[in-house]
């Protein structure tokens, strides 16, 4: 179980440096996306076909309704991944920043909530204290004072929400197929991705959408393969391995290590709210580790 603690928290430190690839990228963020689901599934594609590997679902199986019901599921984890990503774009093109973020780090407290009704978890009350320290030092590092709302920010924020929603169901429906590889949870899920991504950057765009320089298609890639590939594989890898409502505290770790890397290699100096913030979310962190720790 430990393993799967520091493989979620390692997929939270990656995920904290792609902005900092988004940035040097400067694409639309629909091309981004589009680019590391594509990426990502061709790298797991050929890593499984180096390996020789088959997906536990195969034809046979699909046919009968255990199986019908893990491609459904499995389809439907590709669909939420991109649609939860689509929305968080527009919510940072909609309202300020911090608006989108603080909505979209509703998600871990939805996960947190909805696994005992869907997963049957006991809720811990360590679990939500836990979650209100993490929650509560991601507003802390992003809250501004004096900022009005206006009608756009709180559209804004509704995307922010509906991506959040999205990300929950991403987290519940990988914990609902145990017997599935992360890899083949991360290949299935990054096609579907593909199906609905690419179809909209051809209506939107149209073939030239996609064309951009090869030092921004490298970034894509690096986004592509370690931040979606290798992370996602990392996180269901130890999603399967520990409880869900834990892994949604360890995903403030994402916006705490953002804040570092920005600090590391954009020279970004992070200010007290940052700080103070940060050690809030990694004390939440620590409250779960410590009682994994004890039992």
């Amino acid at each position: 179980m430990l393993q799967g603690y520091l493989a979620i928290i390692i997929a939270m430190l990656i995920w904290g440096s792609v902005g900092i690839f988004a940035r040097m990228a400067a694409q639309d963020p629909l091309i981004t996306v589009t680019y590391r689901v594509l990426f990502a599934a061709a790298a797991l594609g050929l890593t499984l076909l180096f390996q020789r590997r088959r997906a536990e679902t195969t034809p046979a199986q699909a046919g009968s309704p255990q199986g019908l019901r893990r491609w459904l599921l499995l389809v439907f984890g590709g669909v939420a991944l991109a649609t939860n990503w689509l929305f968080f774009f527009k919510a940072v093109a909609t309202t300020t920043v911090t608006n989108a973020v603080l909505s979209y780090y509703a998600a871990p407290v939805l996960v947190a909530l909805a696994s005992p009704i869907l997963l049957r978890e006991k809720l811990e009350g360590r679990t939500m204290l836990a979650t209100a320290l993490a929650f509560g030092g991601v507003f802390v590092m992003l809250y501004q004072p004096g900022h009005t709302l206006s009608a756009t920010d709180v559209a804004g924020i509704g995307y922010g929400l509906v991506a959040a929603c999205f990300y929950a169901m991403v987290t519940i429906t990988a914990r609902l197929l145990p017997d599935v590889s992360a890899a083949t949870l991360v290949l299935v899920q990054c096609l579907s991705a593909v199906a609905i991504l690419v179809p909209a950057v051809l209506a939107t765009g149209g073939l030239h959408a996609l064309a951009m320089s090869a030092g921004a298609l490298g970034l894509l890639a690096v986004i592509g393969v370690l931040h979606t590939a290798l992370a996602l594989f990392l996180y269901f890898w130890g999603l399967q391995r520990v409880k869900v409502q834990h892994v949604g505290v360890l995903a403030y770790l994402d916006p705490v290590s953002a804040v570092l890397f920005a600090f590391l290699f954009l020279g970004e100096v992070p200010t007290g709210a940052s700080l103070l913030g940060g050690g809030l979310v990694l004390a939440g962190s620590a409250l779960l580790l410590k009682r994994q720790r004890e039992t």
